[in-house]
């Protein structure tokens, strides 16, 4: 019996204005030289994102240790076969050679897999597919080992507070159950958010998981509003997975754990962004997470993700383990 090939569950295909869309100035720059470097409309492989590397010329070439980060443009062709894949077939069904040689080509870039392959997340290329499609304000050896913790726990609903450029919310869907609902809330406005955070909801669309559900919210996450919307898109289901990375003061803080904390199933996992300040124990008006999170850890089974120290800025990521 011939072999039967289907779609890779990482295959992805950009259709985004690079140089329009909406993101933070401090981003232009970076858009402007992944705008020189990728065509509008691209198939791409998901894992075969990696880190930027830095001896390339004017810092917009993707490498990966096996080669430079590959796709294929846009064309109907590519597609359908794309779409035909879905459902495992044989390569021998094809008759045209014109579609058996995009077929090659699909095949090389890893769009088109065996059918009994194992394609387990690539964390660390999830990190830097969020950095180049969206922007994340997390840091590689903190973040990737957070996010492995997540795609151990393959969680089937999951809350975010504080959907800033949307990297996080499109890790988030990367590593999650493929049938997962996902919500994202932040406030119009606010600091560190983008100026309407729905207007990323077309690229959630895009990137996430094609039986995933993801839904941005434009509220206040301490109102019954948001609240009432959250367990709506989750259909009251308890939730698996609680990132907060909102309101940084630590009554903002406090408030969005009490009011979403009771939210999350025994066996689930919390998530703080922000954990520890630069000075080492100070908590200035603004970076009162790390204050929050040395009163709550010690009551739960905990883990912290965290870079030197000394760096400067505050960092760190916190998880709390839900008691089963």
């Amino acid at each position: 019996m011939s072999e039967l090939w289907k779609t890779s569950q990482w295959a992805r295909l950009n259709d985004w204005d690079w140089l329009n869309q909406p993101m933070p100035e401090s981003l232009r720059d970076v858009k402007k030289r992944i705008a020189e470097t990728f065509p509008v409309k691209f198939f791409y492989h998901m894992l075969e994102f990696a880190r930027l590397d830095p001896n390339a010329r004017d810092g917009a070439h993707f490498v990966r240790n096996e080669g430079e980060f590959r796709f294929v443009e846009y064309d109907p062709i590519s597609a359908q076969l794309i779409q035909l894949f879905r459902t495992p077939r044989t390569i021998d069904r094809i008759r045209s050679s014109d579609m058996l040689t995009r077929l090659e080509t699909l095949k090389q870039h890893r769009l088109i897999v065996p059918a009994d392959k194992d394609e387990p997340v690539d964390c660390l290329a999830v990190f830097y597919a969020a950095i180049t499609l969206f922007g994340i304000w997390q840091v590689e050896h903190e973040f990737v080992p957070a996010l492995q913790r997540i795609a151990d726990l393959r969680p089937k609903r999951v809350i975010e507070i504080g959907t800033g450029w949307g990297g996080s919310m499109f890790s988030w869907a990367q590593v999650a159950d493929p049938t997962a609902r996902l919500v994202t809330i932040d406030l119009p406005w606010g600091p560190g958010s983008l100026v309407v955070p729905t207007d990323y909801y077309p690229r959630f669309q895009q990137f996430k998981h094609a039986d995933q559900t993801v839904k941005c919210i434009l509220a206040d996450s301490d109102s019954d509003e948001a609240l009432k919307y959250a367990l709506e898109w989750v259909d009251g289901d308890s939730v698996d997975f609680l990132f907060i990375d909102g309101d940084h003061s630590y009554e903002g803080v406090r408030s969005d754990y009490e009011r979403y904390h009771g939210l999350v199933r025994p066996g689930g996992l919390i998530m703080f962004h922000d954990v520890f300040t630069p000075d080492g124990g100070e908590y200035p008006e603004g970076l009162g997470v790390a204050k929050f999170w040395n009163e709550i850890r010690s009551g739960f089974e905990h883990e912290e993700f965290m870079l030197d120290q000394n760096i400067g800025v505050p960092l760190g990521i916190g998880i709390l383990n839900v008691p089963e």
